[in-house]
């Protein structure tokens, strides 16, 4: 019986917090909610509800709706009802139908925690829920992680009922006389969760009446074993990370699948499935530069080391300076542009530079690198190619493309990390521009090293 678990629900509600209660209207969640209600003084919370409706069922979600309306009306706990067009969701995001109404759902369901002041959402997610969500992450091929289930708790969201089964919250709804509305979509096959709820667990259970507690025991083991794991591979990823965000790939090779794929996927920070992760795998060790493109990003291998974003396209607008300050956020920089006389004894250096205002035609601008840009250095007494110069200089693709340069309306005047084109340099009583480059504390960007 449910009512040997309120001890355990108990144990999952903070006390003296405010809940938000998610509510459809069926038997799951009016028990949750009853639950809550019912034991409020004691638990001393305080309980509010949200109801979404999805506009999929026509006159079915207004009864639903006017259900928990009238519910929550009758016990005075404070409602928030949203609605979402979920199909139209749907098909602009191009997302199934399930996962269109989940992210509806879970934002509304945000909102009104806001709104309401609660602390913390609870969802009506029950055992049986559970293995359906392990037997489909099966079929999915899911490593670890996804046979883990539903997890108890995720950021303010609580799954109090998430070891109590389907059958002992039905007897639980008769016990207490809650009432509770049927929606018909459960009973249609049309879905993959309610096939396996319909035709899988039933067998399961006639091998093992205690399929589903197994599995909810099965699946509090297999999420100590990945909380182990996730903590080993995210010390060995602060360990292989430097300080540009660039992970040595290198440093992954020979150690053990099961914590270089979630290296890999902490590093990335999103899912990344297994074929993914064996084809960057296979690059561990290779030098040469190559640009690999996984589900939702597109990586770039430089010098053994793996970089997150796409260099080739990242061309910077230009941005002209004034006198002052200038933010380029693009660069994690600020740029400071000051006229003055030039003073004796005080030269150019890789992100101070002194302009000879004479020479400048035009205004002065950062930009990007551009194809065919050239730099003749005084102290090199020859011209050559930007490529050529950040190529001597071992510099990567990132680093190139981060690299400040400025210019006038006609030529280029600078270099950061190389200095002052020769004919732009201001010496001693010039009247000249100076201009420092001043790199954020916090950058996560490239610089030269």
């Amino acid at each position: 019986m449910m009512s040997n678990h309120v001890e355990e629900i108990r144990n999952r509600i903070p006390s003296g917090s405010s809940i938000l209660c998610a509510v459809s209207g069926g038997v799951d969640s009016m028990v949750l909610l009853h639950c809550l209600w019912n034991h409020r003084k004691e638990w001393g919370v305080r309980v509010c509800a949200a109801h979404f409706d999805h506009q999929l069922r026509g006159l079915e979600s207004a009864r639903d709706r006017t259900f928990v309306r009238d519910w929550c009306q009758e016990r005075n706990i404070p409602l928030k009802i949203g609605f979402g067009e979920v199909r139209q969701k749907a098909k602009e995001d191009h997302l199934g139908m399930e996962e269109a109404a989940r992210e509806m759902r879970y934002s509304f369901l945000e909102q009104a925690r806001e709104e309401l002041k609660c602390d913390w959402i609870a969802t009506a997610h029950n055992a049986d829920d559970q293995l359906e969500t392990q037997i489909l992450n099966l079929c999915r091929g899911s490593g670890l992680h996804g046979l883990c289930g539903i997890p108890p708790q995720r950021g303010v969201i609580l799954r109090p009922l998430l070891e109590i089964t389907r059958s002992e919250i039905l007897d639980y709804a008769q016990e207490h006389e809650i009432i509770f509305m049927e929606d018909h979509t459960n009973e249609e096959d049309d879905f993959a969760r309610n096939r396996i709820r319909h035709h899988v667990l039933p067998v399961l259970k006639g091998i093992n009446s205690s399929a589903v507690e197994n599995a909810g025991n099965c699946a509090r083991l297999l999420r100590s074993d990945d909380d182990y794991l996730e903590s080993q591979a995210g010390e060995l990823l602060a360990s292989i990370t430097d300080a540009d965000g660039a992970l040595q790939l290198n440093r992954l090779e020979g150690v053990h699948e099961a914590l270089s794929g979630r290296v890999l996927r902490q590093w990335i920070g999103g899912p990344l499935d297994y074929s993914s992760v064996r084809r960057i795998l296979e690059h561990t060790g290779t030098t040469e530069r190559r640009v690999l493109e996984v589900p939702g990003a597109q990586l770039t291998l430089e010098q053994g080391k793996l970089y997150r974003r796409t260099f080739e396209t990242a061309v910077y607008p230009e941005i002209y300076l004034e006198n002052g300050k200038t933010e380029i956020p693009q660069r994690h920089c600020t740029i400071t542009v000051e006229t003055l006389t030039m003073p004796e004894e005080i030269h150019s250096s890789f992100s101070i530079f002194y302009l000879k205002y004479d020479n400048i035609n035009g205004k002065v601008r950062c930009s990007s690198r551009q194809d065919g840009d050239r730099l003749r250095l005084k102290a090199r007494q020859c011209t050559k190619k930007l490529k050529v110069l950040f190529e001597e200089a071992g510099m990567t693709r990132s680093q190139r493309d981060q690299a400040i340069v400025i210019r006038d309306e006609k030529q280029l005047l600078a270099v950061e990390g190389f200095g002052v084109s020769e004919w732009a340099e201001a010496h001693s009583g010039d009247q000249a521009l100076k201009i420092t480059i001043c790199r954020d504390s916090s950058d996560t960007g490239e610089t030269n090293e």
